[in-house]
């Protein structure tokens, strides 16, 4: 008798996590006092229906940062401090997947921010992380001279749980003057993720001090032989200067860290800063997400649209959408939906706001302190966290492909939708008492959602009391060994539908299925249609398992 397939779960992830010294000081430490994260929050408020389960109920984590989510169902969980660990079977495995401490930069905003898994992770079994780094050892953390990388690690191909060291890769920042600037205690990288086309796309704050308005020249230290050039010594306003990384999301090659011949400010170089700009005029874009309504051809430049949370100074917090790539987002010359008299009248030596012919306007946007100011009114924010939508289906339909966002401070989770132009509308509150979320993300294998808590170093999934999985019943399953390869068949019984199947194997001596490829059916008619695989390469002898994930693109089914 064929076994009926149950539909494995989607999981959209909320996550937490910045030191609370250093979010909540993101600005004039004397005003934003009061508003500083408590670590002991009440019990979040959600609605009817939905409760939170403990990932790792044995187990916390200390400051983790983002997660990542393996095509296995394996979720990696960054730290701060320099450490990722695996998540299996809602256990924390020790030792930690890869341990960057003695690298790690970790001070006020510093550290491990950013991790993305490798669209091809079954083949190629690559991890990403973002994070500013200690260039000499030293562990001065107070120090204004620092700068952060993007590395690349794959996971070792006999303890998938373990980093090989020996695939280390630097993509940015191999050398200081060739890394993204930090030149002050916050806003300096973020967010990794992966574009439609298979680009990588990079988050980096403007690096500038936030204690007053900075035109640069106020931390000479990062600049020199050896350093950034004099030329990036702008302060804020390197988020308008296409020479720097700082203050711009960031299109590159995960293969090299070049810059992509499709993006806006391609000089013809790859290795050129402005040649990887995809965006600019960002002062903290701290957490972003990608609407997967892109192209799958990088030539096109067309990676999905971009909706990004930009932690704002005094008084403004922006939700920005980029549909093209090239736009402005206008800091430091606008904060929120108005001009910035101080950075407006400053003088750096170049790329000043007279030179900003027009920019971008947020789409939502919040008041720090006077919610009737806020767009749509209604709520106050301090750090807004921008993250994925959920596409998934296990929970009410009201609540599914819509984006979710956060703030930081105040604890409330967000959402809206967005229409076939990205325009979004309809926001409401999902959640209060939330806790100090930093990151939202969604899963496509476990079809949940999850937040960090930083307050108590854990990572939660949301979950509702009338999720349904539904089977997806087989007519004929079979497979056929042909000259070393594997031909598979299948149809589907009568009243079933899928559009397309994903294909897993766990070959001999492995302990977990790899994606393997996909099949489409032949026929549109259900209980007709045939299904065909065929394994590539010569298959080791021993005993193979081969498991089904079916995907409806009607939203039925994952």
């Amino acid at each position: 008798m064929i076994t009926p397939i149950r539909s494995p779960s989607c999981i959209l992830t909320l996550l937490l996590c910045l030191t609370q010294a250093s979010l909540a000081q993101d600005g004039d430490p004397s005003t934003n006092s009061p508003d500083e994260p408590d670590a002991s929050q009440a019990a979040a408020v959600l609605p009817t229906g939905f409760y939170l389960e403990d990932l790792t109920p044995s187990s916390s984590f200390s400051a983790p940062v983002a997660v990542a989510f393996a095509p296995d169902g394996r979720i990696f969980v960054a730290e701060q401090r320099g450490r990722v660990y695996v998540v299996e079977d809602d256990t924390k495995l020790e030792p930690p997947f890869l341990n960057l401490e003695s690298e790690v930069l970790n001070h006020w905003d510093r550290g491990l921010l950013g991790i993305a898994i490798d669209p091809n992770f079954a083949v190629n079994r690559y991890v990403y992380l973002l994070y500013t780094y200690d260039r000499d050892g030293s562990g001065d953390y107070q120090r204004q001279d620092a700068a952060a990388r993007l590395t690349r690690y794959a996971a070792d191909v006999n303890n998938g749980n373990l980093a090989d060291l020996s695939t280390r890769t630097v993509l940015i920042g191999t050398t200081f003057p060739e890394a993204i600037p930090s030149c002050y205690y916050s806003h300096t990288i973020g967010t990794l993720q992966f574009g439609t086309d298979g680009t990588l796309l990079v988050g980096a704050g403007d690096g500038a001090d936030f204690t007053t308005i900075d035109p640069g020249g106020l931390h000479p230290d990062c600049f020199g032989p050896g350093k950034f050039g004099g030329a990036e010594d702008v302060g804020a306003f390197r988020s308008q200067y296409l020479g720097s990384l700082a203050g711009k999301i960031l299109r590159v090659d995960p293969a090299t860290g070049l810059g992509i011949p499709s993006n806006p400010f391609f000089t013809g170089n790859a290795a050129d800063n402005q040649s990887r700009v995809w965006t600019r005029g960002l002062r903290n874009p701290f957490r972003f997400t990608l609407r997967r309504n892109g192209s799958t051809n990088p030539s096109d430049g067309n990676p999905g649209a971009l909706y990004i949370g930009d932690v704002g100074w005094n008084t403004w917090e922006d939700l920005n959408v980029s549909t093209t790539g090239g736009e402005n987002f206008g800091w430091p010359c606008y904060e929120g939906p108005n001009q910035h008299a101080g950075y407006q009248s400053a003088s750096p030596t170049h790329s000043d706001c007279t030179q900003l012919a027009s920019h971008t306007a947020p789409q939502l946007y919040w008041h720090h302190s006077n919610a009737s100011l806020s767009s749509p009114p209604g709520l106050q924010s301090r750090a807004v966290v921008v993250g994925d939508f959920y596409g998934g289906y296990k929970y009410p339909v009201e609540y599914r492909d819509r984006i979710y966002y956060a703030d930081y401070i105040k604890n409330w989770i967000g959402s809206a939708s967005a229409d076939g132009l990205d325009n979004l509308s309809d926001h409401q509150v999902f959640a209060t008492d939330a806790g100090n979320i930093v990151d939202v993300r969604y899963d496509s294998v476990s079809n949940y959602l999850y937040w960090v808590d930083f307050g108590i170093g854990k990572v939660m999934r949301l979950r509702h009391v009338d999720e349904v999985v539904l089977d997806i019943e087989l007519e004929t399953f079979t497979a056929v060994v042909r000259d070393g390869v594997v031909v598979l068949s299948w149809t589907l019984a009568a009243g079933a539908h899928a559009e397309e199947f994903t294909v897993e194997q766990r070959a001999p001596g492995r302990n977990r299925f790899e994606e393997i490829g996909s099949a489409t059916g032949q026929s549109a008619q259900p209980g007709v249609g045939d299904y065909v695989f065929v394994t590539g390469g010569d298959q080791p002898p021993g005993r193979h398992v081969f498991r089904l994930r079916q995907q409806s693109t009607s939203g039925d089914f994952s």
